[in-house]
């Protein structure tokens, strides 16, 4: 099977954030990359972000100046290896 990739962007959900890492690690599909693009969070999100991608080589994180959602998804796209 190929290799997929989840975008996840984010902008200041540092309360949600912890259930939607938990929610990915518990999937049964592991062949993913993960990317999230952090659009310039000021509230803790971002070093959220950076700590979960230390614990699990399939997340990356891209932060961004604060840009809205659709240059969010557009940077995810831009970074993404997968078809």
């Amino acid at each position: 099977m190929e290799r997929i990739t989840v975008f996840t962007p984010t902008y200041n959900r540092r309360k949600s954030l912890p259930r939607v890492f938990e929610s990915l690690k518990r999937q049964t599909f592991r062949d993913f990359i993960w990317i999230i693009v952090d659009d310039g969070s000021t509230d803790g999100s971002e070093k959220i972000c950076d700590n979960y991608a230390r614990i699990d080589d399939r997340i990356n994180v891209i932060h961004k100046e604060n840009g809205g959602l659709v240059s969010a998804w557009t940077m995810g796209i831009k970074n993404s290896k997968s078809e």
